[in-house]
């Protein structure tokens, strides 16, 4: 029988407001500067691919443990957390998020929280429901 997984990576449901505050950021900072702040324009293009897609939890049902992944330019931070030292699995929800359709999913264990931001609330709500149904 194949493993079964079940993913979440960080949902582009808030990339337009992502890219809108880059513009304006970079904006801000290319008339502060006289051009040079255009720049920044690269830095939050270089967050975006490098950082917040390669982001994610990774729930592999047969080996019983959760994979959080933090992503980096070059490197892919893991952290491997046993399902049974998992306290919660949280879902925080803003005023924001609720009217767009978007929340952070919050990991608790004892001694660490990982929280993974941005995610789509349909995919964050059937992520915890199908972790939930089979630890």
């Amino acid at each position: 029988m194949a493993k079964m997984m079940s993913n979440v990576g960080v949902s582009m449901s808030f990339s337009i407001f992502y890219w809108c505050a880059a513009l304006i950021w970079t904006t801000l900072a290319a008339i502060a500067t006289g051009g040079v702040g255009i720049l920044l324009f690269f830095v939050f293009l270089w967050r975006k691919v490098a950082v917040i897609n390669r982001t994610k939890i990774i729930f592999e049902n047969n080996t019983n443990r959760l994979t959080v992944q933090h992503g980096r330019w070059f490197i892919k931070d893991d952290d491997v957390v046993p399902v049974k030292a998992i306290d919660n699995v949280k879902l925080n929800r803003s005023i924001l998020g609720k009217i767009f359709g978007w929340c952070d999913i919050m990991i608790e264990t004892r001694s660490e929280a990982y929280v993974i931001k941005y995610v789509s609330t349909r995919m964050a709500e059937t992520f915890r429901n199908d972790f939930l149904a089979r630890v």
